[in-house]
């Protein structure tokens, strides 16, 4: 698991674990809470209880 240290600061601001976020995905708009954070994007846990990975342009503060 990489740490959000890693990231390029162009990918994304710097969410870390914990963090409540909205994930924009097309038209559709979810509250969120970062899970794990790495190279690829951010795994983000759902108010429904649905766990996905979300790239970094997918995710903005809440």
């Amino acid at each position: 698991m990489a740490t959000i240290k890693e990231l390029k600061p162009m990918d994304s601001p710097a969410f870390k674990e914990g963090d409540k976020v909205i994930v924009t995905v097309g038209h559709e708009r979810r509250l969120g809470t970062i899970m794990s954070v790495d190279k690829m994007g951010y795994g983000v846990v759902f108010q429904n209880g649905r766990r996905e990975i979300c790239w970094p342009d997918e995710v903005s503060a809440a």
